[in-house]
C-alpha cells in the first residue's frame, strides 16, 4: 500500500510547492511596486493627473459626427483629438466641449491644480445671460496663452482685465469673456467669432496674436489612468513619461508632414542668416539659431509666409467688425528669448505694426513692455517660451484693461485715453500709457 501511495503525493507536494513559489513571486512584485511607489512618492516631482466630470453629451447645436470623431449612442465621444476629453474636432477647428468641468492636478506647467470650466458656449468663463441695456462685453479671442489651462480661471489675463477695468469704471456692468481655446491659430479664431463668439454681442473683440497662428499647433490626446489606479504616483509618473515620448514622436511626425512652403521657408532663413548653436540667445547668431529650431512654432514668424496666412482673417474679422457693430482690435505677444535677450530682434513685431497701422485697426504690441520690465527687475514672468505665471497674467491684464479703456463709450477715472485710431509703436511704456 505503501508503494502505491507514494506516486500520488508527490504531485500534490510538486503543485504546493508552485503556490508556494507563486506566492512569492506575487509578494515579491508587490513589495517592489510599495518601495517604487515609496520612492517616487519621495523623490520625484508629483506628475500631472486629469480628472474630468460632467462633460457634456452632443445636443442638436454641438457637434455631429465628423472626421476623426464619432459620437456613441450614451453620448461618450471617441477621438484621437481629444486631448484630456476638453476638446472637439469640427470641420472648423478645434473647439472646447461645452458645461465641461475638470482638475488637472499637478500641472505640468504651474505645479498646481488647476480647475477648469466651460460654459455652455464652450468657453472657459462663467455663464452668459441675454446682455443687459448698459451692459459692456468684451470678446478675447486666442490661443493656450488666452485660455490659461496653467493658472485658475480668476488668474487668466482676460480675468484679470475685467477686474482692472470694472475699478477704472465703478458701477458699470463689465464682462471680459476668455473665449481662448489650446493650440489654435487665427483661422480657427475666426471660425469661433463666426460660431459663437458674436452671439455674445460684444462692443469690443480682442484678438490676442502669437507668433505662431498662422498653423496651429498638434495637439496629443492625453491617456488617462482607471480610476482605481488615478491614487499612485508611480502610474502617474509612468503614463507621463509615455506621454512624453509619445509628445516627442507627435512633434517629430508634424514637423516631417509640414507644408513644403513651411519647409522652404525654413531652409531659406538657414541660407540668408549666421547661425550658432547655444543655449543663451544674446547673439545675433544665437538669436537665428533659436528661430530656426524653433521654425515649425514660433520661428516661422520671421517669414513673410506667416503673414500671407494671418492677414486675410484678419481683413475678414474687419469686415465682420464693420457689419456686426463692435470694435477690433489687436494684441501681439512676443517669444521668451525677444524678452530677456540683450539684443532686439524684433522683426514680426515690425512687420504686425506696420499692417495694423496700414489697415487703421488699434494695436498694442506687447514686447516692448515686457522688455521694460524685465530689464527693470529682471523677474521671468513666464513658465516656459510663452505661458505666464500669475504675475505675468496680472501685468499684461492691466496694461491690456488701460489700452482697451480708450475704445469704451464711456470716460474712465483712470488713466488718460489712448489715440482711438492707432496706437503707435513704443519705444517705452510712456510712449503710450
Amino acid at each position: 500500500m505503501s508503494e502505491g501511495k507514494g506516486p500520488v503525493m508527490a504531485p500534490a507536494r510538486k503543485k504546493d510547492r508552485w503556490y508556494v513559489l507563486m506566492g512569492l513571486v506575487v509578494l515579491s512584485v508587490f513589495l517592489t511596486l510599495c518601495v517604487l511607489e515609496a520612492g517616487v512618492r519621495f523623490f520625484v516631482k508629483v506628475p500631472p493627473s486629469l480628472v474630468i466630470e460632467n462633460l457634456n453629451k452632443p445636443g442638436e447645436d454641438d457637434f455631429t459626427e465628423y472626421g476623426d470623431f464619432s459620437v456613441k449612442e450614451d453620448g461618450t465621444i471617441e477621438s484621437e483629438k481629444l486631448p484630456g476629453g476638453f476638446f472637439l474636432y469640427s470641420h472648423t477647428g478645434t473647439r472646447l466641449k461645452k458645461n465641461a468641468h475638470g482638475l488637472v492636478r499637478h500641472h505640468t506647467l504651474s505645479k498646481t491644480d488647476i480647475e477648469i470650466r466651460t460654459n455652455s458656449l464652450g468657453f472657459r468663463h462663467r455663464e452668459l445671460g441675454p446682455k443687459q441695456p448698459g451692459e459692456t462685453r468684451i470678446l478675447v479671442l486666442g490661443d493656450s496663452i488666452t485660455f490659461g489651462d496653467f493658472v485658475p480661471q480668476d488668474q487668466t489675463y482676460p480675468a484679470v482685465m475685467e477686474r482692472s477695468l470694472r475699478r477704472m469704471f465703478p458701477g458699470r456692468l463689465l464682462e471680459v469673456i476668455n473665449a481662448g481655446i489650446g493650440a489654435v491659430d487665427l483661422q480657427n479664431e475666426f471660425a469661433v467669432l463666426m460660431e459663437t463668439g458674436l452671439s455674445v454681442k460684444p462692443d469690443i473683440v480682442l484678438v490676442g496674436l502669437y507668433l505662431n497662428d498662422a498653423y496651429a499647433s498638434p495637439l496629443l490626446k492625453i491617456v488617462r489612468l482607471p480610476g482605481w489606479l488615478s491614487f499612485s504616483h508611480l502610474a502617474r509618473w509612468v503614463l507621463a513619461k509615455v506621454d512624453r515620448l509619445r509628445a516627442l514622436y507627435k512633434e517629430h511626425q508634424w514637423e516631417n508632414q509640414s507644408p513644403e512652403e513651411w519647409k522652404a521657408a525654413r531652409e531659406r532663413f538657414a541660407s540668408t542668416h549666421r547661425m550658432k548653436e547655444t543655449g543663451e540667445w544674446d547673439t545675433e547668431e544665437s538669436f537665428n539659431w533659436h528661430i530656426h529650431h524653433a521654425f515649425q512654432d514660433w520661428g516661422y514668424a520671421w517669414d513673410d509666409g506667416s503673414w500671407e496666412k494671418i492677414l486675410p482673417f484678419v481683413d475678414m474679422m474687419r469686415m465682420v467688425s464693420r457689419d456686426a457693430g463692435f470694435k477690433l482690435i489687436f494684441v501681439y505677444f512676443p517669444v521668451r528669448p525677444q524678452i530677456m535677450s540683450k539684443i532686439l530682434r524684433n522683426e514680426p513685431q515690425q512687420r504686425f505694426v506696420a499692417e495694423m497701422r496700414k489697415r487703421r485697426l488699434p494695436y498694442l504690441d506687447l514686447l516692448p513692455w515686457l522688455r521694460d520690465k524685465y530689464a527693470r527687475d529682471q523677474e521671468d514672468m513666464l513658465y516656459d517660451h510663452c505661458h505666464y505665471k500669475p504675475e505675468g497674467n496680472a501685468f499684461i491684464g492691466d496694461m491690456l484693461a488701460r489700452f482697451a479703456a480708450a475704445y469704451l463709450n464711456f470716460e474712465p477715472s483712470s488713466p488718460p485715453r489712448l489715440d482711438k485710431e492707432i496706437v503707435p509703436p513704443a519705444e517705452a511704456p510712456e510712449d503710450i500709457l
